[in-house]
């Protein structure tokens, strides 16, 4: 197995542990490094998000639409793109903007700059909470939860294509398939009850 790139670091999208290891890591930061801390997993979720979208998204095809230059090489173009394949709602984009130049702003700022400096607590400003969240305390905890939504909401539309994959296989596949697949399913769902 070869040793991952910077590139290929760069890339990863969080999942499983590296989530909760990133949340923690949010918790204890400054506001700097938590801006490019969640900036960078939104980024990542939506250019997956794109990517399982479209018919052709082989490897060779994904490291050339993200390299520099690429279509999906920014977070301007990801955010238009997946908004334009119908991805989210318009304020869902708005809010993907604010995230982009919030993190933006604390990546490239040499000066002090937290989430209560002006120009940026007018950004998060902007963040609408959804019906039925806890309204946040403070512009850093609206740019935590405005991000934490849209990813959710990405996270869903990939749920949802995998059962719509899995669905359309098994139409495709016959009865005796489907039959395998569900039998397996069952084994997994035993081996799963039985080691708890």
């Amino acid at each position: 197995m070869r040793t991952p790139t910077l590139r290929d670091l760069m890339r990863q999208v969080p999942q499983g542990l590296d989530v909760m290891k990133m949340r923690d890591e949010v918790d204890k930061a400054s506001d700097r490094s938590a801006a490019i801390i969640i900036g960078a997993a939104v980024d990542r979720y939506l250019e997956a998000a794109i990517l399982e979208r479209l018919e052709r998204n082989d490897d060779e095809t994904a490291g050339e639409l993200t390299k520099l230059g690429g279509a999906l090489c920014g977070l301007f173009a990801k955010n238009h793109l997946a908004y334009a394949l119908g991805l989210y709602s318009k304020q869902h984009l708005i809010e993907l903007e604010c995230i982009r130049k919030i993190r933006n702003c604390f990546a490239h700022s040499a000066g002090d700059v937290t989430f209560e400096t002006p120009a940026v607590a007018d950004e998060c400003a902007k963040f609408v909470t959804p019906e039925g969240f806890r309204e946040p305390k403070s512009n850093r905890e609206r740019f935590v939860s405005a991000s934490n939504y849209v990813g959710l909401i990405l996270a869903c539309h990939s749920l949802l294509r995998s059962l719509r994959d899995e669905v359309e296989l098994r139409d495709k596949a016959g009865p005796e398939l489907a039959e395998k697949i569900q039998q397996l399913e069952d084994v997994l769902r035993r081996a799963a009850a039985a080691g708890n």
